[in-house]
């Protein structure tokens, strides 16, 4: 029956069964809306119907949905709310998610590429900062998507104090290499040095993987990028006094930019390298990607495939980006036989079921 739409579902311990053509006769779908953007389907939500003898499938959350178009596979996900009906009740309102919902199920959001500078906190201000460290003698503020350290002229600051910023990756996340672009005062010799620092601990005086490392006198900008010895939670960036400082003039150094990456791999020529052209791989979602040739996968590489590779029937069957989709199946087609007969049809479409088996995953 071409151009009309067959909803597959896998019950909990069961196999592949189109609506209406298993142990579920005497049920049809009707209103079926997809909905996809740019990582797949996104949504879709069908009502299902039944005869006086049909009996609904079991549809639990979950329960894995394809949906197909004149045996073109177009949709993908699982079933996130089908309420029960009670009593004589003929319709369930079916509501699903996308595979890509899937790519959300991490209890933790990863970070793989971090630049946001506004996410840096004053050092200071954490729970447990060493007081007798990070001094009020030092000024950290952050402007204009720029974070400022500094000592005024005519303050006085002790050897190994310092004052500094701190970047919480949180628990699934960690840094391994950073790089900064930098204005600053230019001067203050060797008594005064900038830190990029790298622990698992939120207090920077408890020490760490120090990544960058110089003084105030290299010059009055630059780029500098430096890789942490260890895998780390928390960023620091900091001034410490390499000797007593009383500056006759104000001492400062500005971070203009921070590139944080989880893994060296994503870092060249001081640029992430998550960066095509979609801006995709910048996000978590898309970092989380499943493996090649899974269910989920099929999402971006068969519901958004290049046109030029579809068939014209498949482009006329695949919804849009974003756009909602909407089919719906008339009682008078695809319910009845013959006119005399007065009976539910049995000959619905069931796509060869050896080539389902040999086209979707185990799981």
């Amino acid at each position: 029956m071409s151009g009309q739409a067959t909803v597959w579902v896998r019950p909990l311990n069961g196999v592949w069964q189109a609506i209406g053509t298993a142990t579920d006769r005497g049920v049809w779908h009707e209103g079926l809306t997809l909905i996809s953007d740019q990582p797949g389907p996104k949504s879709a939500t069908f009502t299902l119907y039944r005869s006086a003898r049909g009996i609904f499938p079991d549809l639990l959350a979950d329960t894995p949905v394809i949906v197909e178009v004149a045996g073109v596979r177009v949709w993908a996900g699982r079933i996130s709310d089908a309420p029960e009906q009670s009593g004589a009740a003929r319709q369930i309102d079916v509501s699903c998610d996308g595979w890509q919902a899937h790519l959300d199920d991490d209890a933790y959001e990863r970070t793989y590429v971090h630049t946001d500078l506004t996410a840096y906190q004053d050092s200071r201000t954490i729970l447990t900062a060493a007081l007798t460290t990070l001094t009020q003698a030092w000024n950290v503020a952050s402007d204009n998507g720029v974070i400022t350290l500094g000592l005024a002229a005519g303050a006085s600051a002790a050897i190994g104090t310092a004052g500094g910023v701190t970047l919480d990756l949180g628990p699934a996340s960690t840094a391994k290499r950073i790089v900064i672009t930098w204005d600053s005062s230019n001067n203050g010799g060797t008594n005064i040095s900038f830190r990029a620092r790298g622990s698992n601990d939120p207090n920077v005086a408890a020490g760490g993987s120090d990544a960058i490392n110089f003084t105030l006198n290299g010059g009055a900008s630059g780029t500098t990028g430096g890789t942490f010895s260890t895998d780390c939670r928390y960023v620091h960036l900091f001034l410490v006094a390499n000797a007593a400082l009383a500056p006759g003039s104000d001492l400062w150094l500005k971070v203009k930019s921070a590139l944080v990456v989880a893994d060296t791999a994503y870092e060249s020529g001081n640029a992430s390298i998550l960066t095509d052209r979609s801006g995709r791989w910048k996000t978590v979602r898309w970092k989380n990607r499943p493996p090649d040739g899974s269910l989920e996968d099929w999402a971006s590489d068969t519901m958004l495939a290049p046109l030029s590779l579809s068939t014209v029937d498949t482009r006329a069957t695949i919804p849009g980006r974003s756009a909602p989709w909407t089919m719906r199946r008339p009682k008078s087609v695809l319910l009845w036989g013959s006119v005399t007969s007065g009976r539910p049809s049995r000959r619905a479409t069931t796509p060869d079921r050896a080539a389902i088996s040999r086209s979707r995953p185990s799981h």
